[in-house]
């Protein structure tokens, strides 16, 4: 038989240790070289028998002992400082957070005499998780479901407020965006850690992305992956670490569904259509709110004139700007000095997102509105006209804190005409008084 030979009385000693797992961070070093490290305690209270020696033994695995990770020496529970030192786990024996781990202690008479049955403790998880694990439903862009993500160890990084970043992530994805998905983290790219809070679940927000046609007919479920920062090296344990939990999210086919066939338009000579369907007529010069998004900073203008130039009716669209954040698109053939161009572009929202044949334009909107600008040639002989038709997204839909999405003259967005005529003081002009021929007067005074 190889190795050495049991000694002592031949008989192994009878305890009950009941241990558990504790992790602590060594002293937090702050300055390159970085040596932050984990270390991993098998906490028990030992036995009366002083001589007594333990061998704590780790492995990886979920309340079964899986793969051997470190076995200790056989030694004596003298102090307990000194005990926890000699049989910790270091981070480096781990390899790598994001593991289940589980100690296993046996106590001998003597070094080589035969063990006790080893005690063992409770499965430890050793990284970050999620939280609440069940799936998560988004049926419209009013559900925006909260996973919680915490970390089970403590992380090493320069400040008390320095945060451990850990972002939404699909593999073959370069940034945080997820494709054909149709979600994404309400705020940035995901959820912050705060240093001072690691063992406090974060909230993560999921919520609807812009309006992907790819997703317009079957339902999709997704798994939504969270992946620790590129660089933390400060604790380089904790970087470029992909979680193992996974968050998979429905996506109803409801999503889509309630775009079908919606568009706003203000069509020559300004015949009118609001999301919801409501006809009437607009037959007023001037300059319009044609549709803005109370959630974003998108809004879509435009200028009517005489249809003929001779300040009579018809009234034709003439003029539109459209407006994301910062970035202004303007198409203006109302009169001289006719222009073409983005007049101002702050942000870069509205950058490659306008195209064109020349006549007509088509703006995508970073929230997934597209608005289209067709050049309607019927009074070209008086002066150029344009029919403006509005696409909505499902970020335009519904009511956030009792607040609708969109106003404008394209009207409040929710499957309900009864209120589209929405005024700018909260009150609503009466939708069974107007049609496709008459005209809600306060209403469209109220929009220009």
């Amino acid at each position: 038989m190889d190795g050495p030979k049991p000694t002592g009385d031949g008989t192994a000693p009878s305890v009950s240790l009941q241990p558990t797992i504790h992790v602590e961070r060594d002293i937090e070093h702050l300055m390159p070289p970085f040596k932050n490290k984990l270390l991993f305690y098998c906490n028990f209270t030992p036995d009366n028998d002083s001589n007594l020696l333990y061998t704590v033994e780790w492995y990886k695995g979920y309340n079964t002992l899986g793969s051997l990770l470190y076995e200790s020496e056989p030694t004596k529970f003298i102090t307990e400082h000194e005990f926890k030192i000699k049989t910790a786990l270091t981070e480096d024996k781990m390899g790598t957070i994001g593991i289940h781990l589980v100690c296993s202690v046996m106590a001998r008479r003597e070094k080589y005499g035969i063990p006790s049955t080893p005690s063992t403790s409770e499965s430890f998880f050793a990284g970050i998780e999620v939280v609440n694990k069940t799936a998560v439903h988004i049926s419209t862009n009013l559900d925006n479901p909260i996973i919680y993500i915490r970390s089970t160890i403590p992380f090493a990084c320069a400040g008390e407020e320095c945060l451990l970043d850990i972002n939404l992530f699909v593999p073959s994805v370069d940034d945080c965006r997820l494709p054909k998905a149709g979600v994404q983290a309400s705020s940035g790219c995901g959820v912050a850690i705060p240093k001072t809070k690691w063992d406090q679940p974060q909230p993560l927000t999921i919520a609807l992305k812009e309006a992907d046609s790819s997703i317009t007919t079957d339902p999709v479920i997704m798994e939504v992956y969270l992946k620790t920062i590129p660089r933390f090296l400060s604790h380089k344990i904790f970087q470029n670490h992909v979680l193992p939990d996974r968050v998979q999210v429905h996506l109803s086919r409801l999503n889509m569904a309630i775009l079908n066939g919606k568009v706003c338009h203000a069509i020559c000579d300004p015949h009118m259509q609001t999301f919801d369907q409501l006809l009437y007529e607009n037959q007023r010069e001037g300059t319009f709110v044609l549709y803005s998004n109370t959630d974003y900073p998108a809004e879509v203008q435009i200028e009517t004139k005489s249809c003929y130039r001779n300040n009579n009716p018809p009234y034709c669209p003439c003029g539109v700007a459209v407006r994301a954040g910062r970035d202004v698109f303007v198409v203006n053939k109302c009169e001289p000095p006719f222009e073409v161009r983005m007049v101002q572009c702050l942000d870069g929202v509205l950058k490659g997102k306008v195209t064109t044949d020349k006549k007509s334009f088509t703006v995508n909107l970073p929230t997934g509105t597209v608005v289209h600008i067709d050049n309607q040639g019927y009074f070209e002989t008086y002066g150029i006209s344009y029919n403006v038709i509005i696409e909505p997204a499902l970020t335009d839909y519904g009511h956030k804190n009792g607040i609708a999405r969109t106003k404008g003259l394209c009207g409040t967005f929710d499957g309900n005409r009864s209120n589209d005529l929405l005024k700018r003081d909260g009150l609503f002009d009466n939708p069974d008084l107007v049609n496709h021929w008459r005209d809600p007067s306060s209403f469209n005074e109220d929009w220009r």
